[in-house]
């Protein structure tokens, strides 16, 4: 039954709880724009500085910086803020409604999540095409490379969909999450090449990137972008996201599954 519920249009209302949970309070969708703007312009001015002699080297670091911090912010919504967030339900014991809906509480999930991720995309475009008309950022170096990045990004955000799940799931047996939270948002920035770009860590800090999911996330897809990886290498870096894609999957079901069987409803 939840299935061809899932297919009803009906359903996919859900998607515009979160957009319109923002766009009611539009002081947090331009702070956090300004935000934005003020990270890309640190960063900026801080590789113009360092590349003085500017140069392929400057503008591609340039233009990988400043995407970055555009993908890194496309959840930044109002999860944190939200009573229909999962730590915000387990906290007032009314998580409970999740799991007796005609809509299974995962495919809910689903459903908000693909709003949020639609309304920071949304402002993610806006700023690349503010970046690209003031030349902060450059186009790919190929129409192949524009193609392969634009799909690994789209694949990177179902990485950071499932990432951002399990860290939520965790709530049915902490209460709380939120000093995991601190802890899992400077891991991604770190480790995903969203602070500094990757192939200015050490080979010890970038191989513990390479093993881990974030690194899949955002710096692969904006490696082919700027062309720090090649447009054959686009293969070996799909198989990976892929990889992380089924493997935290495979997780989130898990961890559903196991939630459900700790939810009380009146009792029972």
């Amino acid at each position: 039954m939840s299935d061809n519920l899932l297919m009803r249009p009906a359903s996919w209302r859900v998607s515009g709880l979160i957009p319109a949970t923002e766009l009611s309070y539009p002081g947090r969708i331009v702070g956090r724009c300004v935000m934005i703007g003020i990270q890309i312009s640190l960063y900026y001015w801080l590789w113009k500085a360092l590349y003085t002699a500017g140069g392929s080297e400057s503008a591609q670091t340039v233009t990988y910086s400043a995407l970055a911090v555009l993908l890194s912010r496309v959840r930044w919504t109002a999860r944190s803020y939200s009573r229909e967030s999962i730590p915000a339900r387990i906290r007032e014991g009314t998580i409970a409604y999740w799991f007796v809906r005609p809509l299974e509480a995962r495919q809910y999930y689903l459903i908000r999540g693909v709003g949020e991720i639609a309304l920071g995309g949304s402002i993610a475009l806006l700023g690349f095409l503010v970046c690209l008309a003031v030349g902060i950022v450059r186009p790919p170096d190929s129409a192949a490379a524009g193609v392969l990045s634009l799909i690994g990004i789209a694949v990177g955000q179902i990485i950071l969909y499932y990432l951002g799940l399990l860290l939520d799931l965790v709530c049915f047996w902490m209460v709380t999450n939120d000093s995991m939270k601190h802890i899992y948002a400077f891991a991604q920035d770190l480790l995903s090449g969203a602070l500094l770009p990757l192939w200015l860590f050490p080979s010890w800090l970038n191989g513990l990137a390479s093993v881990l999911p974030f690194k899949a996330a955002i710096y692969s897809p904006l490696s082919l972008y700027v062309g720090r990886e090649p447009v054959a290498s686009s293969g070996y870096l799909f198989a990976v996201q892929f990889f992380w894609c089924a493997v935290l999957a495979v997780c989130a079901r898990v961890l559903w599954r196991r939630a459900s069987f700790r939810i009380m409803v009146q009792g029972g």
